[in-house]
């Protein structure tokens, strides 16, 4: 993979390894961690949202069929969300993910019962929660 700024083009660059020309590639996942040529951890973070999504509907089931209060339920989605969240967040963190934020906040939502337009600043101190930029920072 060759990272480059921009559009800047990349096809006159030919790597060798043990004498074998390498193949430029666009996107690379390494541990989990999707890296773009262009630096952007945009698919990475789309990634993790959806990953934490199956975690998530299974805790929405543990809800249903167990009896908690709102602040069990938030330490049950930090203890077991919120790592799928963050995951890797080492090396893309500190970028702005819209994505991942987005998942936090429709949690807090439907656990509050409140609308979709409420806002997040109210839900945060609703329940004791904070961005997730900052679990990541």
């Amino acid at each position: 993979m060759v990272f480059k700024k921009h559009n800047r083009r990349t096809e006159n660059v030919e790597l060798m390894y043990d004498n074998q020309v390498l193949k430029v590639v666009k996107c690379f996942t390494y541990l989990g961690v999707i890296f773009s040529s262009n630096s952007n951890f945009h698919q990475t973070q789309k990634s993790r949202s959806k990953k934490s999504l199956k975690e998530r509907f299974s805790l929405n089931s543990v809800f249903d069929m167990i009896s908690l209060d709102i602040y069990d339920k938030v330490r049950f989605f930090d203890s077991m969300v919120l790592p799928i969240l963050c995951y890797g967040s080492e090396v893309w963190g500190f970028h702005s993910a819209v994505d991942i934020e987005r998942v936090h906040t429709t949690f807090l939502n439907q656990l509050l019962s409140v609308r979709q337009q409420t806002s997040n600043v109210c839900m945060y101190g609703e329940t004791g929660q904070i961005r997730i930029i900052k679990y990541r920072v």
